[in-house]
C-alpha cells in the first residue's frame, strides 16, 4: 500500500469521525432544546400559579381585582396600584411567553392559550383602562403586539 492510499484512508476516517461528531452534536442540541422548552413551560405555569395565589390569598386583593376589572373609577388610588400589581404580573408573564414564542422556545399551543387569556383579560373595561394608563412601562415589542391584538382581535404572526 502506498503512502497516497494510506493518506486517503486517513482522510476518509477523519471525515467519518467529523460526520459522527456532527450527528451526535445535532442529537444533543435537539435534546437540549426539548429540555429548555420543558423548563420554560414549567416556569411560565409557575408564574401564572403565583399570580393566582396572590389574588386568592387575600380576600381584599380579590375584591380589588374584581372591581378593577369593571372600572378603575370604583377603586381608590391605593387600590389602583394594588390592581396594577396583580394584572401587571400577569401581563409580564404573557410578555415572557410572547418572547419565548418569538425565540421558538415554547410550544405554539401554550403561546396561543396565553394570547387568548390576554385578550379575554383585556376585554374587561378596567383592564383596558389600566393598559392604556400603564403600557408605557412595557417593552416596545410587546406593547405593539398587544395594541395590534386589541385593534384586530387576532395576533399578528
Amino acid at each position: 500500500m502506498s503512502w497516497d492510499a494510506i493518506a486517503a484512508l486517513a482522510e476518509l476516517a477523519g471525515a467519518i469521525g467529523v460526520i459522527a461528531s456532527l450527528v451526535y452534536l445535532a442529537l444533543q442540541i435537539r435534546h437540549n432544546t426539548a429540555a429548555v422548552r420543558a423548563e420554560n413551560l414549567r416556569e411560565t405555569v409557575n408564574g401564572l400559579i403565583d399570580c393566582l395565589n396572590r389574588l386568592t390569598a387575600d380576600p381584599g386583593d380579590q375584591s380589588i381585582y374584581m372591581r378593577g376589572l369593571t372600572s378603575l373609577s370604583s377603586l381608590s388610588a391605593d387600590e389602583i396600584e394594588r390592581f396594577w400589581t396583580s394584572v401587571g404580573a400577569v401581563i409580564a408573564n404573557c410578555e415572557l411567553i410572547h418572547d419565548l414564542h418569538r425565540d421558538r422556545l415554547i410550544k405554539v399551543g401554550t403561546y396561543d392559550a396565553s394570547v387568548r387569556n390576554l385578550l379575554a383579560m383585556l376585554s374587561n373595561p378596567g383592564m383596558r383602562e389600566i393598559w392604556e394608563q400603564r403600557k408605557s412601562v412595557i417593552s416596545d415589542d410587546f406593547r405593539g403586539f398587544v395594541d395590534s391584538l386589541l385593534a384586530t382581535g387576532t395576533p399578528a404572526r
